[in-house]
């Protein structure tokens, strides 16, 4: 057979070969119909031997596994460490959902997680600026309500730092109130003493506003502690068994209780020194005392702090100073509440 002859019979094969393949296809209006029966999926492969994404019988989509327990169901082992300073985000790192916009700038918004039951109703919503630094926000009925912004700066209530132009990195300014509760250990905790709570304990630098925002409102300090009484006219038997003070702003009261004393004999003043602060120059102090004596003609037994000292003098009767050799007791206890600069 010649060469033309072969060449006609391979056309009238393929000829044949494509009239059977349309032949076999049902068409309606020249579009590929009919119902492909006993057909199986376990899901959208890569080409490889293993499934890559699955849908299930109830609609639920499984990336990296073929046992998916959600509507959307993401499997990865990874054993890299997580590093939250990492520049890539580690958005390849284990089961990770990446929302990316290209079109990125501080005018868009750089992705967002939203949260409702209907389009027509008010959302809440997780989402990002767009711009170099990227502020993470949170919002519910349509609204911001707490931002983190690029230096770590946690704003509740309000989605800028004005209004609040000393905030650093990693502060917190809350718009209302902050209520905090626990059932055991402290509530809060800071690193300074500029200010933070625990159990019993609140540490305010700069003082606290009580009552009002006007300068008398202000209670700048507040301390306890002992002080050592000094009373060279008692002699050098008697014990202290107790000298306290508490110091509220600028108001000290004081309180003493000394015992075993066995006078000198002196006729010095009786007088008490080493209180814990001076006494304003502009006035007097004057405080009740409990005196043991063998002066039996003595009564009205009183206290009276000089101005701009840390003295006070021992009185009796109607403001008349008590001497040393007066007093042969086996206790004194007074009080004196008194003002400092």
């Amino acid at each position: 057979m010649s060469k033309s002859r072969d060449a006609v019979e391979d056309i009238r094969t393929i000829d044949t070969v494509t009239a059977t393949a349309n032949a076999a296809l049902p068409k309606a209006g020249g579009a590929l119909t009919g119902t492909v029966t006993n057909f199986t999926s376990t899901g959208i492969d890569d080409n490889a031997t293993s499934t890559a994404v699955t849908i299930d019988a109830n609609e639920n989509v499984g990336i990296g596994t073929s046992n998916v327990d959600s509507m959307l169901h993401l499997t990865k082992s990874d054993v890299t460490a997580y590093s939250a300073t990492a520049t890539d985000g580690q958005v390849g790192v284990g089961p990770t959902i990446y929302l990316e916009n290209p079109a990125n700038s501080n005018t868009t918004i750089g992705g967002q997680i939203v949260f409702g039951s209907r389009s027509t109703e008010a959302q809440a919503r997780i989402g990002a600026t767009g711009g170099a630094n990227p502020t993470l926000t949170f919002g519910t009925n349509d609204a911001e309500r707490m931002r983190i912004d690029s230096s770590g700066r946690v704003l509740v209530g309000i989605s800028g730092a004005s209004g609040f132009a000393s905030l650093e990195s990693n502060d917190i300014a809350i718009t209302g109130q902050c209520i905090l509760a626990r059932g055991s250990g402290s509530v809060l905790v800071g690193t300074t003493t500029a200010g933070s709570a625990g159990a019993g304990d609140i540490v305010v630098a700069g003082g606290v506003y009580l009552g009002g925002t006007g300068a008398a409102n202000k209670l700048d300090d507040y301390e306890e502690g002992t002080w050592t009484p000094t009373a060279a006219m008692l002699g050098s038997s008697w014990t202290a068994y107790s000298a306290t003070y508490t110091k509220i702003g600028r108001v000290v009261h004081v309180q003493l209780y000394i015992d075993g004393i066995a006078s000198n004999g002196s006729s010095a003043n009786a007088r008490i020194g080493g209180l814990p602060f001076t006494l304003i120059s502009e006035g007097w102090a004057v405080g009740s005392m409990n005196i043991s004596t063998q002066n039996a003609d003595k009564s009205n037994f009183h206290t009276r702090m000089l101005p701009n000292s840390t003295n006070v003098d021992l009185k009796h009767g109607r403001d008349t100073t008590l001497i040393a050799s007066d007093i042969d007791a086996s206790h004194i206890i007074f009080s004196l509440t008194y003002f400092t600069s």
